[in-house]
């Protein structure tokens, strides 16, 4: 017997936990990877120039994620 079913109606309800990490985001992050390493191996890219790349596009990328959740409408001064 599950000690997490709901069928013993003792009130304890199945706990579904969130992943860590979304699939999407995974997905996006294996492509990035894959991308890096394509670049870094087939086209002979330095990889100082892609770590400045990468510098350069991580301040409007953590711009957009943190203010992803903002809500300016609703609020009121």
């Amino acid at each position: 017997m599950n000690c997490h079913s709901t069928e013993t109606g003792d009130g304890m309800a199945e706990h579904k936990t969130k992943p860590i990490v979304s699939t999407q985001i995974l997905v996006i992050c294996i492509a990035a990877v894959a991308i890096a390493i394509t670049a870094v191996t087939v086209f002979k890219v330095s990889v100082g120039s892609l770590f400045f790349v990468v510098a350069l596009l991580a301040c409007p990328l953590m711009h957009i994620l943190m203010m992803k959740n903002m809500n300016h409408k609703d609020e009121q001064h």
